[in-house]
């Protein structure tokens, strides 16, 4: 069954508060004019937002632009998570890319929560676009990447880290035929020192 070239209305990353998760995952790519920002996604599906201002010119002018970004998402969604699954597994190791929503790492790294900032200029062909979102979503995908393989570096070392305290504290063995209630008892020898000679 073929992949529809939809997008609905759960696509669309809205509000304040989405918007400012994606700024402070501090994950940008430049690219023309947009600068476009990222964040591990919170949903099953990539969701896009774009913030244009009015310096970028009229209403007219600015719904158009908004209305080519959306398309160009559109015509590519499916591209693009093609690409991001099929260089997450290759990435990852396969007991990183559980999707069962828990570890999330080939969820984390094939969805994402994107704010599309649009600067000031000419209203470019839809083309032009795609493109575009192309090389920002391939830039971030890089960088998202490298986070989550460094972060399973820094998790193994830090197992490696625990293994060898657990290590260095293994109990005492016993010697042969001595047991462990023996073993940890102080000998006779030992607390009680020798009688001292008495007067008679």
């Amino acid at each position: 069954m073929s992949e529809r070239f939809t997008f609905r209305r759960e696509q669309r990353l809205a509000g304040r508060g989405a918007f400012r998760r994606v700024m402070d995952a501090r994950a940008r790519a430049e690219v023309g004019p947009l600068s476009v920002h990222s964040a591990v996604g919170e949903t099953l599906q990539t969701r896009i937002g774009i913030s244009i201002g009015r310096r970028c010119g009229n209403a007219v002018k600015r719904n158009r632009i908004k209305r080519l970004i959306r398309e160009a998402y559109r015509l590519s969604q499916h591209d693009f998570a093609a690409k991001w699954r099929a260089e997450t597994h290759q990435a990852l190791p396969a007991s990183d890319n559980a999707t069962d929503g828990s570890s999330g790492a080939a969820h984390h790294a094939t969805t994402y929560d994107i704010v599309v900032i649009v600067r000031p200029h000419e209203v470019l062909a839809l083309d032009a676009y795609r493109a575009h979102l192309s090389h920002a979503f391939a830039t971030l995908h890089a960088v998202w990447t490298k986070r989550a393989q460094r972060k399973r570096a820094d998790q193994a070392t830090s197992a490696a880290a625990a293994a060898d305290v657990v290590g260095g504290m293994r109990p005492t063995k016993a010697a042969p035929g001595q047991t462990m209630e023996k073993l940890a008892r102080p000998s006779e020898d030992q607390s009680h020192p020798p009688d001292s000679p008495r007067d008679s």
